[in-house]
């Protein structure tokens, strides 16, 4: 009897772990309905029913019970899907059979019956034109037989939208560097020259030998260079009782006692001329040397020859230092640019900083009257052959993606001149090389004179560098609060006062673009139809929008929505604009507002009205 008991324990879970496995496995299923297992106890009882001191006979199970409580409603893209809200049942009839279901997928068989899945017919009442019903039980057909089309001409939607959705959109600053030294067409060597000092008249060698005094005593001397206004001392001193016999050596001893400095010099032996020259390693600058309290060493050091270096060809673009304030009371962040650095370099180092991006442009015109190619005409060391401002615009268009990468070119239709740009804000670099044919051109920036530019004379070699500009987009919050030319103060100024009215501009930023999803908070596609019954996609974008308490247009619970169909603009012309842009439909857009019961403000919000739509076929058409 116990070994029954325990048997009847185990057919009973099982039978509940069916119930729950079939629940879990219908867990999708439209218009299922769960079930529970309900179990009783079996008592041993006697004729005269006085079982009460005997021990039950187990469990077993006494009903699976379905339960029809409502369920979740669920959305769908079928015009056809119903759904029961409380209680009831679907009718339907297949092969004569009546059935009730809960299942409200529905579509269409080929007469225009509604049937289930498994082909069920769908029952209901009919009616006639006038709406009333006749109580009689029948198949419920939709008429797909050829009817009129009717034109869309409203329609009724029910949104949900979040009030806590962020807004994505938001204004912040953008300026450029609108200085007096940008875009201007610099001339220049493009092999530099070094600023040097010689001793012409010290004579080192084994019948003259250069001996330092023994210690204690010091021999040296204080080397000076002068650079861009600011003067850098460096005091050599020589090892004491040290004889050298040849210049050579001499120098190299001078070298290593220099090269440990900040910003050192290059000491050369000329053995051809006999003499010891100091040659500044900063190649192409105008630099100036001189040497002063010699001491321990021969009087000749005192005699001096100075040459002056002539730099190499540069934007001329100055050090500049900006001070930027971020959101919060955050630290400000001080950058200083490059003295030289081209606009690229710039706005690289500028999109590192938080909050801010940059971009870089450079252009440059090339005067087609003056254009004359000997073969060897250059742009940023690439050698271009053309004869033609036409054909040179073909050529470094065809370089664009390689050797000439982001650079472009075209013809002004105005003045026949080639007018050069580089989108990433490359310096342009334009030179000629040697050749025995004359080449000359005149090149212009986007400020300044035109430069002229011609073959290489005279074992010189000239070239001409046009420096980009940068524009800079700072994220709302954040502020220029000073900027400055970088002390000492060298080169062409790169912006402008940031207290010139208009010198910052507003701007949107993550404006809204229907073709990109991070710039709005929701979309929804509706299909309307056309007057020869074409379906189309009505597309509405939401944008949450700012709230300012003191804009009375403005409200806690403001969205913009904007609507396309099939993707094309059907909102009115915007007559401003210029022809043909004035006649052409414009981005449709409503603002909408809710109160703080989240019922839509009728007063505040937009009449909903699309009035400049022209149906298009897929052959655009």
């Amino acid at each position: 009897m116990s070994f029954n008991t325990a048997l009847s324990g185990i057919r009973a879970a099982n039978t509940d772990l069916q119930v729950t496995g079939n629940n879990i496995a219908n867990a999708s299923t439209v218009g299922f309905k769960s079930s529970r297992a309900e179990f009783g106890d079996v008592y041993t009882s006697t004729l005269l029913g006085g079982g009460s001191n005997l021990a039950g006979s187990g469990v077993t199970v006494q009903n699976i019970r379905q339960q029809f409580a409502q369920g979740n409603l669920k959305f769908t893209q079928s015009e056809l899907d119903l759904s029961i809200n409380g209680e009831g049942f679907f009718v339907v009839e297949k092969g004569g059979e009546r059935l009730y279901t809960r299942a409200g997928t529905f579509g269409l068989d080929k007469d225009g019956n509604i049937v289930t899945n498994n082909n069920a017919l769908l029952q209901g009442y009919g009616a006639d034109v006038d709406g009333n019903i006749n109580g009689v039980l029948g198949n419920l057909r939709v008429d797909v037989s050829s009817q009129e089309p009717r034109q869309t001409t409203g329609v009724w939607a029910s949104y949900n939208l979040n009030s806590n959705e962020i807004v994505k959109e938001t204004t912040g600053a953008r300026f450029s560097s609108n200085g007096t030294g940008i875009g201007n067409a610099r001339p220049g060597l493009l092999q530099p020259t070094t600023s040097t000092l010689s001793f012409p008249n010290l004579v080192v060698n084994a019948g003259n030998p250069l001996t330092t005094p023994a210690a204690p005593a010091t021999a040296g001397f204080i080397l000076t260079r002068t650079l861009n206004g600011e003067a850098e001392s460096v005091n050599i001193t020589l090892p004491p009782g040290t004889t050298f016999n040849n210049l050579t050596d001499l120098a190299n001893e001078i070298n290593n006692r220099n090269f440990s400095e900040e910003n050192p010099l290059n000491i050369k032996a000329d053995a051809s001329t006999g003499t010891l020259r100091f040659v500044d390693l900063a190649t192409g600058v105008s630099s100036e040397l001189d040497i002063g309290g010699v001491a321990g060493l021969p009087a000749e050091m005192s005699d001096t020859t100075f040459s002056v270096g002539i730099p190499q060809v540069s934007n001329d673009y100055g050090s500049h230092t900006l001070v930027i304030q971020g959101p919060n009371n955050a630290a400000p962040v001080t950058y200083i640019s490059k003295q030289g650095a081209s606009a690229d370099q710039t706005a690289s180092e500028l999109n590192a900083l938080a909050g801010i991006s940059a971009t870089a442009r450079t252009s440059a015109t090339l005067m087609a009257g003056s254009f004359v190619n000997n073969g060897s005409f250059t742009l940023n060391g690439v050698t271009l052959t053309s004869t033609s401002a036409a054909a040179l615009s073909n050529e470094i268009n065809s370089l664009s993606n390689s050797t000439l990468y982001g650079v472009s070119a075209s013809i002004n239709p105005t003045t026949g001149d080639l007018e050069v740009v580089s989108v990433t804000g490359r310096d342009l670099d334009f030179s000629f090389g040697a050749a025995g044919t004359p080449g000359f051109v005149e090149i212009l920036g986007t400020q300044g004179t035109a430069q002229a530019l011609d073959t290489n004379v005279d074992g010189v070699s000239n070239g001409i560098k046009v420096g980009g500009e940068i524009t800079v987009t700072m994220q709302e919050g954040y502020a220029i609060t000073s900027s400055q030319p970088t002390v000492p103060v060298t080169g062409s100024s790169m912006f402008g006062s940031i207290n010139v009215p208009g010198f910052f501009t507003p701007v949107p930023i993550n404006a809204f673009d229907p073709l990109d999803p991070k710039t709005f908070n929701h979309a929804t596609n509706t299909p309307v139809y056309d007057s020869l019954g074409n379906e189309h996609t009505m597309r509405q974008y939401f944008v949450k929008q700012p709230y300012d308490p003191a804009d009375p247009t403005t409200s806690a619970n403001h969205w913009k929505m904007y609507v396309q169909i099939d993707g094309q603009n059907v909102g009115d012309p915007n007559p401003s604009l210029p022809s043909p842009q004035n006649v052409e439909p414009t981005m449709a857009s409503f603002n909408i507002h809710f109160g703080p019961d989240g019922l839509l403000n009728t007063a505040m919000s937009d009449t909903i009205l699309i009035s400049n739509w022209t149906p298009l076929g897929e052959d655009g058409n």
